[in-house]
C-alpha cells in the first residue's frame, strides 16, 4: 500500500511539473516579447534538439530528463506560437 501511494506522488509531482510548463511559457513569452521573432530561428533549435533528447531518454530510460524534455518542449512551443501573434509580439 505504501508502494502505491509513493507511485501516485510521483506521478502527481511530473504533472504538476509539466502543467508548469505553461504558465512558465506564457512568462518567458511576455518577458521577451522584444526578442520573440529574432528568436524564432532559436525556439526551433530548442524544439529540435528536446525531441531528440526526449527520444534518446525515452528509449534509454532516464525519465527524469524525459519529463524535463516535455517540459522544454511545452515551454518552447508557446514562446514559438506567440512569436507569430502580432498582438503579443512587439514591432520597431
Amino acid at each position: 500500500m505504501v508502494f502505491n501511494t509513493i507511485i501516485m506522488i510521483k506521478i502527481f509531482l511530473i504533472v504538476i511539473e509539466i502543467l508548469l510548463s505553461i504558465p512558465t511559457g506564457y512568462l518567458l513569452a511576455w518577458l521577451c516579447k522584444d526578442e520573440l521573432i529574432k528568436g524564432r530561428k532559436w525556439f526551433k533549435i530548442i524544439l529540435f534538439f528536446s525531441l531528440f533528447i526526449l527520444i534518446i531518454m525515452l528509449i534509454i530510460g532516464n525519465y527524469p530528463i524525459f519529463f524535463t524534455m516535455i517540459f522544454f518542449i511545452i515551454m518552447t512551443l508557446i514562446c514559438l506560437w506567440k512569436s507569430y501573434d502580432r498582438k503579443w509580439t512587439k514591432i520597431d
